[in-house]
């Protein structure tokens, strides 16, 4: 499985514009102003994977890699894959317990979204069940989160909820899957499971095309 990394159209505050240009190692369009005397470089497009575009910036509907990339610049996971295709903490550390079906993960005490939101465990319970919703009509939710029970019985809206999600306290979340897998935490670590801040997404149209975040 290769690692899967994360990328937007953003606009970005740049001092050293052509150091920052350097960095991103891609291409693309885009304009320059001036505000409070400092160059603002606004980028059109993040062009990655030899230049081809993300197709959406919902991690609900990411269902080829370059999408996949572009995200991983902007969202951040409860788990996520390191280039030796080791899964490692990114927003939580975790435990197992013995039967290998119940996880318990503990949030970063100084997790916080970009708009300085804390990130909490009902966050992830949140954005995990969004994928998941008939509503969201996700492609690809039930594959990578299939394993967590109940999780096939409410994206076909059979139940109301997601059973195999609990919140245990503002940094604990448990999830039970419904069987030991090995690969479980790989799965979890798909854009799918990216924590999302409800305050800013639970309005916003779920959509396979377009930057759902601004719209």
């Amino acid at each position: 499985m290769s690692v899967h990394k994360r990328l937007v159209a953003v606009t970005i505050l740049i001092v050293l514009v052509p150091l920052a240009l350097s960095a991103c190692g891609g291409s693309g369009t885009g304009s320059t102003s001036v505000s409070a005397g400092l160059p603002i470089l606004t980028l059109d497009y993040f062009a990655g994977a030899g230049g081809a575009l993300a197709k959406t910036l919902d991690p609900a509907q990411v269902t080829d890699s370059t999408a996949a990339d572009t995200i991983a610049l902007v969202n951040a996971n409860l788990v996520h894959i390191l280039p030796n295709n080791r899964v490692a903490p990114d927003l939580a550390t975790w435990t197992v317990d013995s039967s290998r079906t119940v996880y318990t993960f503990t949030m970063r005490p100084n997790a916080r979204f970009a708009n300085g939101h804390r990130v909490t465990a009902e966050d992830a319970a949140w954005s995990i069940t969004r994928a998941l919703a008939p509503a969201t009509a996700s492609p690809v939710a039930e594959s990578y989160l299939g394993l967590i029970r109940g999780a096939s019985a409410y994206s076909t809206g059979k139940v109301q909820s997601v059973s195999g999600l609990k919140v245990l306290g503002k940094r604990t979340l448990q999830i039970t899957i419904t069987q030991p897998a090995a690969y479980f935490l790989m799965t979890l670590s798909y854009p799918t499971a990216d924590v999302l801040d409800p305050a800013v997404v639970r309005h916003k149209p779920a959509g396979a095309t377009g930057n759902f975040l601004t719209q």
